[in-house]
């Protein structure tokens, strides 16, 4: 159970708990009886009760310049269940914030916002947050030199607690305040012996060593840091040879995120540098760049555990995407994760149809693409009426994001997505980014709205197999029309009605 207690300005509307909690008066009785202190009012069996949910509270609390200055006079603070801080920075540590960070015994979580010129308030904050702080993020203006900011961390003693750290640097273009030397570097890595993640953002890293000697791996096996299992790379300037040593310093990584201008990988990868990793996601933001990722790839048909893969903004070959699903299956890749965010040509959505053929792809649980119903269509067998999908029995999540008028999809392509949805047992997730007028594509899904309503006894017995998907989130594209003849809200209630297990629908 997790509540976020935010500003009311910037809080959503639409969830039920954060309007409930906007109601001054019901405000002070929730926090009357979490507090712990006032646990003495509630009766014996409230009280058991209570406390046998006491570990299972947290409260993530965020406060803004504008919230700082109330909250020195703000005491129904429940402090002792806060386990998750974020604080945007001022010149120092107000003496109401002094006060809350040591009151926060379950303080797990500690996010700190626009540091800027002043790192005295880094200093502070460190010093006062309890033992058991686990996670840390900081996001720095690029002001301050990243190299003090890491030497501020080090010398406090959350350093060797911390089991996941992230370090943002403002895109401000990377300069030398934005380095991060390579003894540094290894510091952090030989200094935090619990830091399991590791996050790094537009930071310079330099004076990687990138001799054959030195990545080679029987030497880095001396030099390994097994504790570290989660890397992520967000805008980093590190070169080719620089990624290659990382991953062989990294024995036990599971997953790895890399986020580049540019060329992702322009070497080979030796297999025993990816024995471990799972999870892996790489995009390139220069959307212009059409370098040849053919290195990306010949990385990526030597990860044997693969699980989970994204790729986005990449240069793509079709035949490249085969060849690398093929070797996942000789190798008996099974993927569970699947998002493929790059700008397919017509010739080359064919080639995708190729790669979700595949046995690499036969267990897939999230299928998340910038393609539209016309590749379902290419699976729809019309003699046997059944989708040739490999995934369809363990299918949870399908995302097709290509956003298109409903007069630019192949005849027919609606109607098969139909028919395939009745087929998906398990689909929870559901994007279609295709501008829709109506609701058609969802004729015969769920509840049917010609039936009558159910009656008000309890559902003890009663079946509704016949109401897949039972969709629990769902997203979809609203034409112009829509909108401007105001059927929106005519939509939602048809909508709302079909799927009974809804959570949360969008319209794009």
């Amino acid at each position: 159970m997790l509540f976020s207690f935010e500003d009311m300005e910037t809080s959503s509307n639409s969830n039920p708990l954060r309007r409930v909690l906007a109601i001054a008066e019901l405000w002070g009785n929730i926090m009357l009886y979490l507090h712990p202190r006032q646990i003495r009012r509630l009766r014996l069996v409230c009280k058991s009760f209570y406390m046998a949910c006491l570990s299972h509270v947290h409260i993530s609390l965020s406060l803004s310049t504008h919230t700082l200055s109330k909250l020195e006079s703000d005491q129904q603070i429940p402090a002792e269940l806060v386990t998750i801080l974020r604080v945007e920075v001022s010149d120092h540590v107000p003496a109401a914030l002094e006060n809350l960070l040591t009151r926060c015994s379950r303080l797990s979580s500690l996010h700190i916002d626009g540091l800027g010129l002043d790192i005295s308030f880094l200093e502070e904050a460190l010093r006062l947050v309890p033992g058991r702080l686990r996670r840390l993020t900081i996001h720095s203006e690029g002001f301050v030199a990243l190299e003090d900011i890491i030497g501020v961390f080090l010398s406090s003693s959350s350093a060797s607690h911390i089991q996941a750290l992230n370090l943002d640097v403002a895109a401000t273009g990377l300069d030398e305040s934005h380095s991060l030397c390579w003894p540094r570097f290894r510091s952090i890595l030989s200094q935090c012996s619990s830091l399991s993640s590791l996050s790094l953002g537009s930071v310079k890293i330099t004076d990687i060593p990138e001799s054959l000697e030195e990545i080679d791996f029987l030497h880095s096996k001396t030099t390994a840091f097994p504790h570290i299992t989660t890397l992520a790379l967000r805008q980093c300037d590190i070169t080719g040879p620089a990624r290659i040593r990382l991953l062989s310093m990294f024995p036990n990584l599971q997953s790895l995120d890399l986020i580049c201008q540019d060329t992702l990988f322009e070497l080979a990868n030796n297999e025993q540098h990816t024995a471990e990793l799972q999870n892996v996601k790489v995009s390139c933001t220069n959307v212009r760049s059409q370098v040849d990722q053919a290195g990306l790839y010949r990385f990526l048909s030597h990860v044997p555990n693969l699980r989970a893969l994204e790729i986005s903004g990449v240069g793509v070959r079709g035949q490249d995407l085969i060849q690398m699903a093929e070797e996942w299956t000789r190798l008996q890749v099974r993927l569970k994760f699947l998002k493929i965010d790059i700008s397919l040509r017509k010739s080359t959505e064919g080639c995708l149809e190729q790669v979700l053929r595949q046995g690499c792809c036969s267990q897939l649980q999230v299928l998340d693409t910038c393609c539209g119903p016309d590749l379902i269509l290419r699976f729809w067998n019309p003699r046997t009426l059944r989708s040739e999908l490999p995934f369809l029995n363990t299918l949870q999540g399908l995302h097709l994001r290509k956003e298109q008028a409903t007069e630019d999809v192949a005849e027919g392509a609606l109607d098969v997505l139909n028919s395939t949805l009745r087929q998906m047992p398990r689909l929870v997730d559901l994007t279609i980014g295709t501008k829709l007028s109506d609701v058609a594509v969802f004729h015969g899904l769920g509840r049917d709205a010609a039936a009558p309503p159910a009656s008000v006894a309890p559902p003890i017995g009663v079946t509704w197999a016949h109401e897949r998907p039972f969709l629990q989130t769902l997203t979809m594209g609203c034409s112009h029309g829509l909108i401007s003849n105001g059927l929106v809200g005519g939509l939602s209630r048809q909508v709302a009605w079909r799927f009974r297990f809804l959570e949360e629908f969008r319209l794009t």
